[in-house]
C-alpha cells in the first residue's frame, strides 16, 4: 500500500485538487512529484499524498502557498510560533467577519420591521408610512425596526387586532372624564397591551413598563407627530385625551403599585 504509485489524473481525483492546481504546485516547488524515465510523466508517491493532504489542511488555515513550503520543508523553522501567528490572523479575521454577519442580519431585521411597521399602520392615511420611513437613519428609530423585525406576521397581527379593539372601545369613551373608573380601566388595559408588545420585541430582557417608563409613553403621544397621528387617526382628540388619562393612571396606580401590575403582566 507503501508503495502505491499515482498518477496526476488519479492523485486529483483522490484528494479533489484540480489537476490543474498540482501543475502549478510542482512548478513553484511545493510538491513536485518524480519524473518516469521513459515518457517523463508526473507521478506521486504515497508520500507526495500525505504531503498533499497536508498541504489543503494548511490552504483551509488560509496560509499562503510560500508559508506552507515552509512549513513542510524548513527543517529549522519554528512550527508553533508560525501556527500561532496564523491563529491570531485567523482570530481577527473571524472577529471582522462576524461583524459584517452582525451588520447583515441587523439590515435583514431593519427590512422585515419595515414590513411589519406597514402591516401594523395598514389604516392610516395614505402617505403616513412614507412620512415614517423618512425617520429612517435615527438610530433610535433604526433599534425599534430590528427589533420589530424579529415578530412573526401572527405576532404582529394580533398585536394590531388586539390594538385595534382597544382603540375601538376607548374612542367611545372621549367624552367621559379620564378620572372616571370606567377611562382607568381602558388605561389598564392600554398599559397591559404595550407591556405584551415590549415583550414580544424584547424577550426576556423586558422586565415590564415601570412608573417612570409610562409617564414617557404619555409624553411622546403628544410631542412625537407620528405618534399623535396614530391614535388620532382612530378618532380626533384620542391622543390628548389618552395622554391625560395616562398621566392619572400612572399616578394613582403604577407609582407605589409597579411591582404587582407587573406581575399581571409577565
Amino acid at each position: 500500500m507503501l508503495n502505491n504509485i499515482y498518477s496526476v489524473s488519479k492523485l486529483s481525483e483522490i484528494t479533489g485538487v484540480t489537476i490543474r492546481t498540482l501543475h502549478y504546485y510542482d512548478k513553484v516547488g511545493l510538491l513536485k512529484p518524480h519524473r518516469r524515465v521513459d515518457n517523463h510523466y508526473r507521478e506521486y508517491t504515497q508520500e507526495h499524498l500525505v504531503l498533499l493532504k497536508q498541504i489543503i489542511i494548511y490552504r483551509e488555515l488560509d496560509f499562503s502557498l510560500a508559508q506552507i513550503k515552509k512549513l513542510l520543508y524548513a527543517k529549522e523553522l519554528d512550527f508553533v510560533q508560525t501556527l500561532s501567528n496564523q491563529k491570531k490572523l485567523l482570530l481577527k479575521r473571524q472577529e471582522e467577519t462576524q461583524l459584517i454577519i452582525n451588520s447583515i442580519e441587523v439590515t435583514m431585521n431593519i427590512l422585515a420591521g419595515k414590513k411589519n411597521l406597514e402591516l401594523l399602520f395598514s389604516d392610516m392615511p395614505e402617505g403616513f408610512n412614507e412620512k415614517l420611513m423618512k425617520l429612517k437613519g435615527d438610530d433610535a428609530f433604526d433599534s425599534m425596526l430590528s427589533s420589530l423585525g424579529g415578530l412573526s406576521k401572527t405576532e404582529i397581527e394580533l398585536s394590531k387586532k388586539q390594538t385595534d379593539d382597544w382603540a375601538f372601545d376607548y374612542k367611545l369613551m372621549l367624552s367621559v372624564s379620564v378620572n372616571s373608573e370606567k377611562v382607568q380601566k381602558k388605561i389598564e388595559k392600554h398599559y397591559f397591551l404595550m407591556n405584551s408588545l415590549f415583550k414580544k420585541i424584547h424577550g426576556d430582557s423586558f422586565k415590564g413598563i415601570g412608573y417612570n417608563g409610562y409617564l414617557i409613553l404619555a409624553d411622546k403621544i403628544m410631542s412625537e407627530p407620528m405618534t399623535k397621528a396614530v391614535y388620532d387617526n382612530y378618532q380626533v382628540g384620542m391622543a390628548e385625551h389618552l395622554y391625560e388619562a395616562m398621566i392619572i393612571f400612572s399616578d394613582k396606580k403604577l407609582k407605589n403599585n409597579i411591582e404587582e401590575y407587573k406581575q399581571l403582566n409577565i
